[in-house]
Formats: C-alpha cells, sequence, structure tokens
C-alpha cells in the first residue's frame, strides 16, 4: 500500500505541472493541499482512520491532469487589449503629429523612433514578466532608484536634469510597492512610508514628481484608511489611528517639501495670469491662450489673425505645447481627438487598476495611472495657456521620457494580465457573536410557600398528618 503523504504530494505535484503561472501554482497548491487537510479531517471524525481518510480524500479529487488543466485555462494570464491599443493608437497619434511639426521645421524624426522602437521593445517585454517580481525587494529596489536620483545630481545641468526627469516617472509605482510590503507593520510602516515618500519627493525635482507623488499620497492615505497598517492581533491601532497619524506625518514632512519648491511653484502658476508678468515669465501662457482663442475647428488660423507665424508665437511648439499647436496649425478637431484619447486612456487605467484582485498589482498599477495622470494634467494646463510647466507629453511626447512612458505602461500591463489570478490569503473574518434572546419565566409560587420552604412558617396541619415518624 502506498505511503499516505506520498500519494497526496504525487497528487498534488501533478495537478501544479499543469498551470503555467508561478503565482498561481503556489497558491492552487496550498489551496488544494487545505482542501484534501479538511476532508480527511471530516472523514476522521466519521470513524475512518487516518490513513483510509487521506486516501478517500485524494480518490474524490478526480483526475489531478485534467483538473490541473482546467485550472491552467482559468487561472492563465491574459493581456489587457483595451490598454495595450490604446497606447499604440496614441503612440501612433503622436507619430503623426510630430510628423506633421517636423514638415514645418520642427526638427528630425530620428531620436522619436529609436525611443519608440526601445520603449515598445521594453513594453512588450515588461507586460510579459511576472509583476510579483518587485514584492521580492521593493523597498531594495525602490532604494536602489533613490540612488541614482542622488547620483544623477551630480551630473552637469542639463543632463542630470534630464535624467532625473526620467528616473523620477518611475517613483510612484515603485512606493507603491514598498507601501505594500509594510502591510499590517503598523507605526513602523508608516513611518517608512512616508520617510521613502519624502525621499521621493525631494530627490526627483520636477513639477510631474510632485504632481504624480501627489496624487500618491492620496492613495497612501486612502490605504491607511481601509486599514492597511493595522496589524491583526492589534485592538489599540484602529484604522483611525492610522489615517490620523499619517495625515499628521505627511503634513510635517509636506511643509519642507512646500518650503522648498513652494515659492517657484506659485511664481509659475501666477505668472500666467499676472498683467506685470504677461511680457516676460508669462508671455508663453498669453501666447498660447492667444493661440487657443483664435483657434478654428478646421485648417489653419490666418497668420493676420495672430499677428504673426504660429510657430513663432509658440516657444516650445514641437513638445510641450504640440497641443496649441495642433489647434493653430490643423484645427480643434484634430487636438481635441488626441486629447480625448488620453483622457479615455487614463480612465481605462484606473478603472482596470481598481479591478485587480492582487493588493500588490493593484498598487503598482495605481502608481502608473498616477504618473500618466500627473503628466496629463500639466501637458493639458500649459497647452490650454493655465501654467508654463508643460510636462514632457507622456505617450504623445519624444525622447527619453516617451520611452520610459512606455515601460510603464508594459508594467501596468503585466499587473492587468494578473487580473484572474487567485486572491491573495485574507485573515480570516470576525464572525459577529450569535444573538441569543433568553425568555426565562420566574416560578410561581403560592402565598407563604416561600417562608415554609423556608422553615419560618411551620407547614400546614395536612402536611403534618401525612409527616413520616
Amino acid at each position: 500500500m502506498p505511503d499516505t503523504s506520498d500519494k497526496r504530494t504525487g497528487f498534488l505535484d501533478a495537478l501544479c505541472a499543469q498551470i503555467r503561472v508561478d503565482s498561481a501554482r503556489n497558491s492552487l497548491r496550498r489551496e488544494y493541499a487545505a482542501h484534501l487537510e479538511d476532508h480527511a479531517a471530516a472523514l476522521i471524525r466519521e470513524g475512518v482512520s487516518p490513513a483510509e481518510a487521506m486516501d478517500q480524500a485524494v480518490d474524490s479529487m478526480g483526475d489531478p491532469v485534467l483538473l490541473g488543466q482546467q485550472l491552467d485555462r482559468i487561472h492563465r494570464p491574459r493581456i489587457h487589449w483595451g490598454l495595450l491599443a490604446g497606447t499604440f493608437l496614441l503612440v501612433g497619434a503622436g507619430a503623426i503629429l510630430h510628423g506633421c511639426a517636423a514638415l514645418w521645421g520642427g526638427g528630425g524624426m530620428g531620436s522619436y523612433w529609436v525611443s519608440v522602437l526601445w520603449g515598445g521593445a521594453g513594453l512588450l517585454l515588461f507586460q510579459i514578466l511576472d509583476h510579483s517580481l518587485l514584492g521580492k525587494r521593493p523597498c531594495l529596489v525602490y532604494g536602489l532608484l533613490l540612488a541614482a536620483l542622488a547620483a544623477s545630481a551630480a551630473l552637469p545641468a542639463m543632463e542630470g536634469r534630464a535624467l532625473i526627469q526620467v528616473l523620477a516617472l518611475f517613483l510612484p509605482p515603485l512606493f507603491a510597492a514598498a507601501v505594500w510590503s509594510q502591510r499590517r507593520r503598523g507605526f513602523r510602516g508608516i513611518l517608512l512610508s512616508c520617510g521613502l515618500w519624502a525621499l521621493g519627493c525631494f530627490l526627483g525635482a520636477s513639477s510631474v514628481t510632485l504632481a504624480s507623488m501627489g496624487l500618491s499620497m492620496l492613495l497612501l492615505l486612502v490605504w491607511a484608511g481601509e486599514g492597511w497598517f493595522t496589524p491583526d492581533s492589534s485592538h489599540s491601532f484602529s484604522r483611525w489611528k492610522a489615517l490620523l497619524s499619517l495625515s499628521g506625518l505627511l503634513t510635517g514632512i509636506g511643509a519642507p517639501v512646500l518650503w522648498r519648491y513652494g515659492a517657484s511653484l506659485w511664481r509659475r502658476l501666477s505668472a500666467p495670469f499676472d498683467p506685470g508678468q504677461l511680457q516676460g515669465a508669462g508671455w508663453p501662457a498669453a501666447q498660447v491662450r492667444q493661440v487657443i482663442g483664435h483657434a478654428r475647428w478646421w485648417g489653419a488660423i490666418p497668420a493676420e489673425e495672430l499677428g504673426g507665424e504660429l510657430e513663432r508665437m509658440l516657444p516650445d511648439w514641437g513638445d510641450s505645447l504640440l497641443l496649441a499647436w495642433t489647434a493653430g496649425r490643423y484645427g480643434l478637431l484634430p487636438a481635441l481627438g488626441a486629447a480625448g484619447g488620453i483622457c479615455v486612456l487614463m480612465v481605462g487605467m484606473w478603472l482596470a487598476a481598481f479591478r485587480l484582485r492582487g493588493a500588490l498589482g493593484r498598487m503598482v498599477s495605481l502608481g502608473c495611472a498616477a504618473v500618466f495622470t500627473g503628466e496629463w494634467l500639466l501637458f493639458l494646463s500649459a497647452n490650454l495657456g493655465l501654467s508654463m510647466t508643460g510636462g514632457n507629453g507622456g505617450l504623445l511626447g519624444c525622447g527619453w521620457s516617451l520611452g520610459a512612458n512606455l515601460l510603464l505602461m508594459g508594467i501596468a500591463l503585466s499587473c492587468c494580465r494578473g487580473r484572474d489570478l487567485c486572491r491573495e490569503p485574507q485573515p480570516p473574518p470576525r464572525l459577529p457573536l450569535p444573538q441569543v434572546e433568553l425568555r426565562i419565566r420566574p416560578p410561581h409560587y403560592e402565598k407563604g410557600e416561600i417562608a415554609q420552604m423556608m422553615g419560618i412558617i411551620p407547614p400546614p396541619e395536612e402536611s403534618r398528618k401525612n409527616r413520616p415518624l
């Protein structure tokens, strides 16, 4: 007779050999091992011997090969074709717009296609990788990124600033992975998360970084409110205490950040609307508003309406002001079409992230969505003449930032591929105590019966006659 443990192990090995995804394979092995143990324990309570109980439990599962093949079809990762198609459509729209800008003297397309090629290759590679690799050493990976940002600050001004702007795009998703590793760690996890957030804001000195890390701060508050840092065995550390302590720490840490960048940020935000700055720092935003105000639904704006040539009015019309130049040169409809495509992709990213089952994939994907949203808000505000900081255009941009955005989209797609995998193990729910209503009817005693029972009043004469001698 074969050993019971060998039969159980052989069943699990044959079952898991049919499943091609590592994360699903490990989760299903634990799940079916628990099913076998529970089934065997139920048979033992009915009087079956332990060895025979495990044999019956294994036999009741059926053929492990067929069962594993069915589970593999269910838990196989699926590509999010909507996000992938939207990404390539936006990149194609950006290529058309940059190609049109190149015809009007906006520069060559050689570097653009190089960024598209290596960014697209990275996207296809990242989206087939397992995103759970980020969960093995998330704090170490985030620390290496911070070290790379600190080393980039020592480079010459132009090269160092360009490299920092590209590397800082990866801060929110890696920060989300680091927060994921601090689950159930109480105040220690909150302190470490706040410290990592502050270091990312200080080292990634760019407007896109501040916008995306600001959205990450809001997500961090939401996760704290959901009880992410609350230990299972702690009754004193509640969600509200975690949320209040995190809010206080972020306020204390955010004050130095505002002290460092607040003045320059305020000047950039107020200059487009300051009449005294319209001939100085606010001149580009005023020119953009003039172009948008004279733009037609279709076709170029006549030069006599603008009072000059369009390309001379927009200083950075081939990059950060690409939509404003498109509206002035080809009409509002092409610009609105590109802007609408970006909005649809942003909404799709947020919805896909919130639908994910695994906590790690959901948090990392939300970090990627925060980066794209921050870039898009800055890009849109600059092309409407509301600010002077245009960002890098996201998927409509060019250069190294375009390649980095494609890599981020590959990370988001990798997280979305695991949306059908098993959920992460959750703590058992606390069942409420049953509410039992007790209805106790007090006994009924005749008058004087209690006193007779206590011996205070002698019993009646009839009971004396019947008393035994």
